[in-house]
């Protein structure tokens, strides 16, 4: 199954540097959440150590501000 997201949102991710490859499986989410504060900000667990440009440290603690990493969690959870 792939995720879907609203074309806006695909839009607003202009630094993505890994193809949307998060769209491609459910099964191959990348940088899980592991927490989420306030629907806004998306404590993720990064399972790799490739620099991202959507990745900032909050406290030592990678926090995820991809548009479409953010869409996937609000509309399946994952």
């Amino acid at each position: 199954m792939k995720f879907e997201v609203d074309e806006a949102v695909i839009k607003a991710t202009t630094r993505c540097e890994k193809d949307f490859a998060c769209l491609e499986c459910e099964e191959k989410v990348y940088c899980p959440v592991e927490a989420c504060l306030m629907h806004r900000v998306h404590f993720v667990k990064c399972l790799h150590d490739k620099p991202c440009a959507y990745k900032v440290r909050v406290d030592r603690s990678p926090v995820c501000t991809c548009p479409v990493r953010k869409e996937i969690f609000r509309r399946y959870g994952k």
